[in-house]
C-alpha cells in the first residue's frame, strides 16, 4: 500500500509549486494501478465527503489492471476444488466484483458489477442461507453502519462477525463505507484492517494532461495501531514505538484519472425511491396565520402541539 506524507503548509515559490506539482502528478500515477489488498477497508467521512465514489473509482481501477489476475488465481483454485467433487462454475466475463447496485467497471466491452445482497453477508452456515461468493472477490457495500450497528450488537448474527473474521482466508476484499467510526459495532472495529478517513476530493490538472479527480484520505492500520498502543504500555515512547505509529497512520492521495466520469458509473442518489414510497401526489397546505383571539391561540396550539399526543406514539411504534 502507498504511502505519503502529510499535507505541506501552501507554497507561494513558483519553483516549488512546480516541484510540487510534479511529485504529486508522479504519485498519483503510481496509485491508481495499485490492487487493492485483501481485507477488510472502512471509508468514512461526512455525507457528500466522496466515500462512494472513492470506492467506486477503486473498484473499477482494480477492475482495469487485475482483474484477468484475480479471475486466473480463483480458476486455479476452483479447478481443483471440482476435482474434488464440487460443480462450481465461474463467470464468462471474468468478473469477479459486488455491489447491492450496478457499477459499471468498464464501458468498452460494457460490464457492470454483480448484485449483493447485504443481508445474506456472512460466513456459509447451517442456520440461514448465505451468498456465496468466488475466492478473491471484491465485495463494496455503502452505509455498512445498518448492517452491524453497534446499537443491536445483541441481536449480532456471530457469522457476520465470523466472516470478518476469516474473509483473508478466501482472500476477500471488502469495502464498506459509514459516516461514523464509533458506530459500527466493537467487533467489526478490532478486525477492521484499514480504516481510511475522506477528508477532501477535487479536480486537478497537470499541465497539458485531462483533469483528474483526487481524494486526500488519512489511512490508519487499525490492528498496527492497537498494537502500537501494547508497545507504549511496555516500552514507553520510544524510537520503536514512534516508529511503529508512524508506519500505522498516514497521508494519501488516490487518484481516477478520468475526472468527473467516475460519477456515470453508479447512481449516488439511490435511495431517491424511498421518498416515494406509497405517494399519491405532493401536498401544498398553506398557513394558518396566528391572531392573538381566544380561538386563535387555541388553533395556534392544535397546530404547534409541545407534546406528541399517544395516539402518534403509538402509530409510530406499530408501523
Amino acid at each position: 500500500m502507498k504511502k505519503g506524507k502529510l499535507l505541506s503548509k501552501e507554497i507561494t515559490n513558483p519553483f516549488l509549486q512546480l516541484k510540487d506539482m510534479i511529485c504529486h502528478a508522479i504519485e498519483d500515477n503510481r496509485t491508481v494501478k495499485e490492487r487493492i489488498p485483501v481485507g477488510l477497508h472502512c471509508f468514512i467521512g461526512s455525507q457528500g465527503a466522496g466515500k462512494t465514489s472513492l470506492m467506486t473509482a477503486m473498484m473499477c481501477n482494480d477492475y482495469k489492471y487485475h482483474h484477468l489476475e484475480r479471475f486466473d488465481e480463483c480458476q486455479i483454485f476452483t479447478k481443483g476444488l471440482n476435482k474434488n467433487g464440487f460443480h462450481l462454475h465461474l463467470p464468462k466475463n471474468k468478473c469477479l466484483y459486488y455491489s447491492p447496485e450496478p457499477i459499471v467497471l468498464s464501458k468498452k466491452p460494457y460490464v457492470e458489477t454483480w448484485k449483493c445482497y447485504p443481508e445474506r453477508f456472512a460466513l456459509p452456515n447451517m442456520d440461514f442461507k448465505v451468498q456465496y461468493f468466488p475466492r478473491g472477490s471484491v465485495i463494496m457495500i455503502p452505509e455498512f453502519d445498518k448492517l452491524v450497528n453497534c446499537r443491536d450488537w445483541q441481536s449480532l448474527s456471530p457469522y457476520l462477525v465470523a466472516l470478518a473474521k476469516y474473509a483473508r482466508h478466501w482472500d476477500l476484499v471488502i469495502l464498506l463505507d459509514f459516516q461514523v467510526w464509533l458506530q459500527l459495532d466493537v467487533s467489526w472495529r478490532r478486525l477492521m484492517m484499514w480504516c481510511n478517513y475522506v477528508t477532501d476530493r477535487f479536480n486537478v490538472r497537470y499541465f497539458w494532461f485531462k483533469p483528474k479527480k483526487i481524494w486526500s484520505v488519512v489511512t490508519v492500520c487499525v490492528q498496527q495501531k492497537e498494537f502500537a498502543k501494547d508497545l507504549k504500555g511496555i516500552v514507553g515512547e520510544d524510537k520503536l514505538y514512534k516508529h511503529v505509529m508512524s508506519n500505522a497512520i498516514f497521508y494519501r492521495r488516490l487518484c481516477y484519472k478520468k475526472g468527473d466520469e467516475i460519477y456515470s458509473r453508479y447512481n449516488s442518489t439511490s435511495g431517491e425511491a424511498y421518498f416515494l414510497a406509497g405517494i399519491d401526489d405532493y401536498e401544498y397546505v398553506g398557513h394558518n396565520h396566528t391572531v392573538l383571539t381566544p380561538d386563535g391561540v387555541n388553533q395556534f396550539i392544535v397546530d404547534n402541539p409541545l407534546v406528541r399526543s399517544n395516539e402518534t406514539i403509538k402509530k409510530r411504534r406499530n408501523s
